[in-house]
């Protein structure tokens, strides 16, 4: 089965169409069709503290799923890296909650970063205490991309751990 799509030929007349050729452009290129395309959900188990007005990047210690080993619970867990020949758009979404309850005029961010420093998505808002973000990107292979956070309450405070919804990040492959 193949692992990638195979770009088909361009035709001439007088071409010998091969037993490989139906292979690599028809058999290979249909049963690619028909494979999971690299997707993920990961999240954090337990709390994460988050220090005051210092963006964070958040870790994922455990998988709803993933299908080509987009996440480590081992190295790396605050990225989802994009596997080898599957560059392409993604569709990103992270959710977090915060433990204590922001007031007045404290800001909660939220942001994507690709490779450590370029940023694709940020939200902030005073006084919200959920924050959800997506994105499209395109991602060449082996691109990664984190989530960070931010808060200014003048301590530390907590994302907390809430079934299914806090602390999740999630990839999906679109297309090219």
């Amino acid at each position: 089965m193949a692992t990638q799509w195979t770009t088909p030929k361009t035709w001439n007349s007088g071409d010998v169409l091969t037993a490989t050729d139906l292979d690599t452009y028809v058999r290979d290129n249909t049963s690619w069709l028909g494979t999971d395309k690299p997707n993920c959900r990961v999240f954090n188990s337990a709390a994460i503290s988050i220090p005051n007005n210092t963006f964070t990047v958040l870790t994922f210690d455990s998988e709803r799923w993933d299908n080509q080993n987009m996440h480590s619970t081992v190295s790396n867990t605050s990225r989802l890296t994009v596997p080898s020949n599957m560059a392409g758009k993604y569709l990103i979404t992270a959710h977090a909650a915060w433990g204590t309850a922001l007031t007045n005029a404290q800001l909660g961010a939220i942001e994507l970063r690709v490779n450590g420093s370029t940023i694709i998505a940020e939200d902030s808002s005073v006084s919200r205490n959920q924050m959800s973000i997506s994105t499209v990107w395109s991602f060449n292979a082996a691109d990664y991309v984190e989530v960070l956070v931010l808060q200014n309450t003048g301590g530390a405070i907590n994302i907390s751990a809430t079934s299914s919804f806090s602390p999740e990040f999630t990839a999906m492959w679109l297309g090219n």
